[in-house]
C-alpha cells in the first residue's frame, strides 16, 4: 500500500501497489510551515545557525536524522535485509562512524562562465555531507545535519566541480553500507509546470527509489513552498519512519 502524509501528517491509502508485498512507498508533503518550525529550532540552540536556512537544507536535514532514528530503533540497517544468522550488520556501524548523505546540486547557477541561452543540456554536481552518526541520534541531530549540509553547499557555491575526479568512488562508498542516505530530485524544477502537450502531470513520482533506496525530492503539487518526499521502506521500518514524522514535527 502506497502511503500519503498530508500537510496534516495524516495517512491515507494512494497510488499503484510496490514491487515488492513487503517494501512500502511513502509520499510525504513537507510545508512551509515545518519548514518554518524546524529553521527556528536550528536558530535557538546554543550555537545559533545566523545564516539563512533553505527549505532543501532544513528537508535533507531532518530525514537524514529520521533515518537513522528508525535504523537504531530496528537495530537494524536501513534495508532490513539482515537476519537472525547475522547479527553483526548493526554492530559495525558504531556511533562514531561517520554517516553522509548525498545529493546532486545545480552546476548552471555555480560555475564560473555564464552560460549561453540556448544551452539545453543539464549541469550537475555532487554533494556529500558527513557527520558523526552519534551526533545526528543525539538531541542536536537536526542542527548536526543542518551544519554539515550547508557546510558542503557553501563548498559546492565555491567550486562546483572541486574534487570531481572523487565523484564516482564517493558515489559508490555512498550507496554501499546502509548506514548513509541518498537524495535524489530538486523542488527547484517545476515539473509540475511542465507540459509536453497532453497535459500537465497529475501525480510525480521517482520509481528508481524502490531500488536505489533514495529519497526524493520534488516541488509540491497543491501547495506553494511545500515539499513532496518519496521513500521506499519495509513495512516495520515505514511505520517507525511514519511516527519518528509526526513525532519530530509536533514537537518542533
Amino acid at each position: 500500500m502506497v502511503m500519503k502524509a498530508v500537510e496534516e501528517c495524516s495517512i491515507s491509502p494512494a497510488g499503484p501497489p510496490p514491487s515488492s508485498s513487503h517494501i512500502q512507498p511513502l509520499t510525504s508533503l513537507a510545508t512551509t510551515d515545518h519548514h518554518l518550525s524546524c529553521s527556528n529550532k536550528a536558530s535557538t540552540e546554543e550555537e545559533p545557525v545566523t545564516l539563512d536556512l533553505s527549505p532543501y537544507v532544513l528537508t535533507c536535514a531532518y530525514l537524514w536524522v529520521c533515518v537513522l532514528k528508525v535504523q537504531q530503533q530496528a537495530g537494524c540497517l536501513f534495508t532490513s535485509n539482515n537476519n537472525n544468522n547475522n547479527n553483526n550488520n548493526s554492530s559495525k556501524h558504531a556511533f562514531k562512524d561517520p554517516s553522509y548523505l548525498g545529493f546532486v546540486a545545480g552546476g548552471l547557477t555555480r560555475i564560473e562562465h555564464p552560460i549561453p541561452a540556448t544551452y539545453l543540456g543539464n549541469c550537475v554536481g555532487f554533494g556529500r555531507a558527513m557527520a558523526v552518526r552519534g551526533e545526528l541520534l543525539g538531541d542536536e541531530g537536526v542542527l548536526v545535519a543542518v551544519k554539515a549540509i550547508r557546510s558542503t553547499v557553501k563548498r559546492l557555491d565555491r567550486e562546483i566541480f572541486s574534487g570531481a575526479e572523487k565523484w564516482i568512488s564517493e558515489w559508490e562508498e555512498l550507496i554501499g553500507p546502509d548506514i548513509h542516505v541518498m537524495v535524489s530530485g530538486s523542488p527547484k524544477v517545476d515539473l509540475y509546470e511542465m507540459d509536453f502537450g497532453w497535459g500537465r502531470p497529475k501525480k510525480i513520482e521517482e520509481m528508481e527509489i524502490d531500488s536505489t533506496k533514495a529519497i526524493s525530492l520534488s516541488e509540491s503539487r497543491d501547495v506553494k513552498g511545500g515539499m513532496e518526499i518519496g521513500l521506499v521502506l519495509p513495512k516495520p521500518e515505514m511505520e517507525a519512519f511514519t511516527a519518528l514524522f509526526k513525532e519530530g514535527l509536533k514537537a518542533m
